[in-house]
Order: C-alpha cells, then structure tokens, then sequence
C-alpha cells in the first residue's frame, strides 16, 4: 500500500498541530519554579523568596507545611490553547516561637537554592525549607501536585 507524499505531510503536520496547541500531551502535568533570589535574616525568623513558576493546563500545585491539609494553590488555567500559566511570586515567612530556621546556619534549612529551578511531577513533591522547634523537631514545606 503506497502512500501519497501529501497525505504523508497533512498527518504529520497536523500531529505538529496538535502538539502546539496542547503540549500536556507531551509533558504531562508539570509545576516548575526556577528561584530568583532567597532572604534569611541572621535570627532563622524570616524567610523571603521570589518564585517564576509555570504549571501546565489544568493543573493544581500546592505548597504547603506537611503537617497542614491546606496551603497556597497555584492552578494552570483550562482551556483553549493549552498552554502553560507562568508567574512570578513574591512569599514572606515569619516564624513564631517556637519554630525557626536552624539557628546555627539558618541557610542550612532551605533547600532549594537561588537560580536553579525545579521540576515537581505528580507524586513527587519537593521540599523547600524547614523549620524546627526547641526540641529539634522539623516541619517541612513542600510544594507538590495535588490529586
């Protein structure tokens, strides 16, 4: 069975088609956030960091503290092309007693670090500083997608 050139050509270009206008199909979902710049003062109390994030189609990305159900969503919106959402993103911590960073290097508790950026799928969430209390016990804050 031959297959005409034109015909060949219409179907692949239509493929091409297709992807442009929903690249989900090719990337499934996705909650990506490259880190401008990072702030700890010398008390481990406040933390302060500006995020560029993306986040594909329909998709829900959640960051939060791990012993919390709830926390600040980021949802890509639905529609017609499917294009990835982006956003830069200002976030300001104060932590009360007695939670703090680690005082010794309160760097030492944020994880992600300035100019890199992070890819988090569903399933695998990404943890991006904690904190701990007076007995050592840490809560951690974690981005991830939520089901």
């Amino acid at each position: 069975m031959k297959y005409s050139l034109p015909l060949v050509v219409a179907i692949l270009l239509s493929f091409v088609v297709v992807l442009v206008l929903f690249p989900k199909l090719l990337t499934g979902d996705y909650y990506s956030l490259t880190v401008k710049s990072i702030y700890v003062n010398r008390l481990g109390n406040v933390l302060e960091l500006e995020l560029e994030e993306t986040i594909s189609d329909g998709t829900r990305a959640v960051q939060r503290f791990t012993d919390q159900a709830r926390g600040d969503a980021f949802e890509g919106k639905r529609g017609f092309p499917a294009w990835p959402v982006h956003q830069t993103t200002f976030r300001s911590f104060i932590f009360s007693e007695p939670y703090r960073l680690d005082l010794d290097d309160p760097a030492k508790g944020v994880y992600i670090e300035e100019g890199r950026t992070y890819t988090v799928r569903r399933g695998e969430p990404l943890t991006l500083f904690y904190v701990v209390d007076d007995s050592g016990q840490k809560r951690e804050y974690i981005a991830e997608i939520s089901p």
